[in-house]
């Protein structure tokens, strides 16, 4: 694994705390780490693991409290009354939303008289369940994301693990393709 080095850092303290993921994330966000020149290898498996596990908490945690992952719109992508409203095509309870979400659940509806639109197929602990059966390494997408960011969600970050099994199901049940 490789890490800015300490020389990376301006700030002293920084480059005390190289290692440490809360400073390399800072780090790497400055400018999306395009401008990192001298990396540092990381070789011992527990640091390395520990170091993983820690991305994939702060990588995950982005998406935490963003429009799609809040309590509301969890109440609302599992209820009934709205996925009937979007089967015919209503999206008017949507309309003090931004013009994004109006247009990204418009074209639902518009899918959504092609379709017999269900709620969820699997529940969460069903998914909880072949999460923690499956081999870590399996890959789940094109992107690379392996299955092992899914089990550090499931036993550090239960909040963000529940938030991508409902925007998953949502992806799912009309038809989705996500990007990543």
């Amino acid at each position: 694994m490789l890490i800015p080095a300490p020389s990376e850092y301006e700030d002293e303290n920084e480059r005390n705390a190289y290692r440490d993921m809360n400073v390399i994330w800072k780090r790497l966000q400055k400018h999306n780490g395009k401008d990192i020149k001298k990396w540092e290898e990381v070789e011992e498996q527990g640091r390395v693991e520990y170091l993983t596990m820690a991305c994939m908490q702060s990588h995950f945690a982005q998406a935490h409290g963003s429009r799609l992952t809040t309590n509301v719109w969890k109440d609302r992508l599992t209820s009934d009354a709205f996925i009937n409203n979007l089967k015919r095509g209503d999206i008017d309870e949507l309309k003090d939303e931004s013009e994004a979400v109006q247009e990204y659940f418009q074209a639902i509806a518009d899918k959504a008289a092609d379709r017999d639109l269900q709620k969820s197929q699997y529940t969460l602990e069903q998914w909880k369940c072949h999460i923690l059966k499956v081999k870590e390494r399996t890959a789940t997408s094109p992107s690379g994301r392996h299955y092992g960011h899914f089990k550090v969600l499931l036993e550090k970050e239960t909040k963000i693990f529940e938030d991508i099994y409902e925007i998953m199901n949502v992806a799912y049940k009309f038809g989705i393709m996500l990007e990543r």
